[in-house]
């Protein structure tokens, strides 16, 4: 999606890449906002998803004809090496970098995950203390 925008960013002349992400995060908690309404409505988590899946086929069928095509670069550029580079000779500050970001999602899939079942399971129980206190 990010190789996408950047097309998109090159036709019109500006920096639009920010709008793709908020609009990313704006479907997230639209999706989320949604997903709760079906449940509120009694639909189960199975039914919702199969809803959200098919639209989604439909909304990518129709929209795929409508993107940019694959630019193809006639000439290489020179900072583009000419061959492959080997994980070997990748600097050790990528790795680092790399390995931040996996701690980083994965706490953050940790944090997301617990606090959900936290909120199901521990929450109702303090709250339902407070209120007999």
């Amino acid at each position: 999606m990010n190789a996408h925008a950047v097309q998109v960013e090159a036709g019109y002349q500006r920096p639009v890449m920010s709008a793709f992400h908020a609009l990313f995060s704006i479907g997230g908690v639209l999706a989320s906002l949604l997903a709760a309404g079906t449940l509120s409505w009694g639909w189960s988590p199975a039914t919702t998803l199969t809803a959200v899946n098919v639209v989604s086929l439909v909304v990518a069928v129709v929209c795929f004809p409508r993107l940019l095509a694959k630019q193809q670069s006639g000439t290489a550029d020179a900072d583009v090496p000419s061959a492959k580079p080997s994980w070997r000779s990748t600097p050790p500050r990528i790795w680092i970098l790399a390995a931040l970001a996996l701690i980083l999602m994965l706490s953050e899939g940790a944090a997301a995950d617990w606090s959900a079942l936290a909120m199901r399971d521990v929450l109702p129980r303090r709250v339902s203390g407070s209120l007999s206190s």
